[in-house]
């Protein structure tokens, strides 16, 4: 009885700590990619971009399907307006080419 109660008090001690360390977290002590976001009282641990809303009294965080939508809908947006630049950059330079060209046929005159 002795020996439970003594695992008790370590494992009291050890969860202690452990949410003392999680109440002391901030984005400074936030992992690599992560955020902490604070909502009333309690301090959330978040991926950077993930979305977190309140349905009724729970707080639900953007699964991962979600995340992965969005960011899959974010990347194809930027792959899209890349892809427009880089068609005009390459009408522009078609048109050097053309404007190169024009100026070499033409003779120079002294």
């Amino acid at each position: 009885m002795k020996k439970i109660g003594i695992l008790m008090l370590i494992a009291g001690f050890i969860l202690c700590a452990v949410c003392a360390q999680a109440a002391n977290n901030d984005d400074e002590n936030a992992p690599p990619g992560m955020r902490v976001e604070k909502v009333g009282d309690l301090k959330v641990i978040l991926p950077k971009d993930a979305g977190l809303r309140k349905k009724g009294d729970v707080l639900v965080v953007e699964s991962t399907a979600e995340y992965a939508a969005q960011k899959f809908i974010e990347v194809y947006n930027r792959l899209a307006k890349l892809e427009s630049e880089k068609d005009a950059l390459r009408r522009d330079i078609n048109k050097m080419k053309e404007d190169l060209d024009e100026i070499q046929r033409k003779p120079l005159v002294h």
